[in-house]
């Protein structure tokens, strides 16, 4: 695949362009998406692999039990024989590895998810003006020494 994948950058928000970011989160969740279901393929592929080399293996141990040093041949002894065996066992570290850059990929997707509800989390605080600074009038105070007043003079009206 010829994608540069870079997830950290991906999944990062510049909240001082939140209309950017929003227009970028279907193409991000997309793209990510796209990378599971290539990897779900690869997974299936790879256990494909896996299976088929097994399978060789234990016919090739049936055909010359001897050649694998088993007098009496029984299931158990076949299978696993045939799973201590290096072509079988090189199988199943690519289909394993196949696994673990699935579930990769699928903690991705679910990032984006995440990202897609802080980026609507970040939009309904800018919204209520939670970025906003405060604005002082001219020639007022400090705003705390303004608060202390206030609750002062609701003290002294009960």
């Amino acid at each position: 695949m010829s994608k540069e994948i870079d997830f950290a950058a991906d999944v990062a928000i510049d909240e001082h362009n939140l209309w950017e970011e929003l227009l970028r989160q279907p193409m991000l969740y997309q793209k990510w998406s796209k990378l599971l279901a290539d990897a779900n393929l690869n997974v299936s592929r790879k256990k494909l692999a896996h299976d088929i080399a097994k399978a060789e293996m234990e016919h090739n141990i049936r055909k010359d039990p001897q050649g694998y040093d088993i007098n009496k041949l029984t299931e158990t002894q076949v299978a696993s024989m045939a799973i201590q065996q290096p072509s079988v066992k090189k199988a199943k570290q690519r289909y394993n590895n196949a696994m673990h850059d699935r579930d990769v990929k699928m903690s991705a997707v679910a990032a984006m998810s995440q990202r897609k509800s802080s980026l609507e989390n970040l939009c309904f605080l800018h919204g209520q003006n939670y970025f906003s600074e405060p604005k002082l009038k001219p020639g007022s105070g400090n705003p705390k020494a303004d608060q202390g007043r206030k609750r002062a003079s609701k003290r002294s009206k009960k």
